[in-house]
C-alpha cells in the first residue's frame, strides 16, 4: 500500500498539496513525493 491523501481547498488545492509534500520532505517523513492539482469549472 501507499499513503496517500486528498486535499479539496477549492483555489488553493495545488498548492496546499504542494506545502503539503514539502512539510513531509522537511520533516524526514518523506524523501519523495508526488503531488499534483485539477481545475476545475464545475462552479461557473
Amino acid at each position: 500500500t501507499v499513503p496517500a491523501g486528498t486535499v479539496s481547498r477549492l483555489c488553493c488545492s495545488g498548492l496546499d498539496a504542494v506545502a503539503s509534500g514539502a512539510a513531509q520532505i522537511g520533516s524526514g517523513g518523506a524523501r519523495l513525493v508526488v503531488v499534483g492539482g485539477v481545475e476545475s469549472m464545475s462552479r461557473v
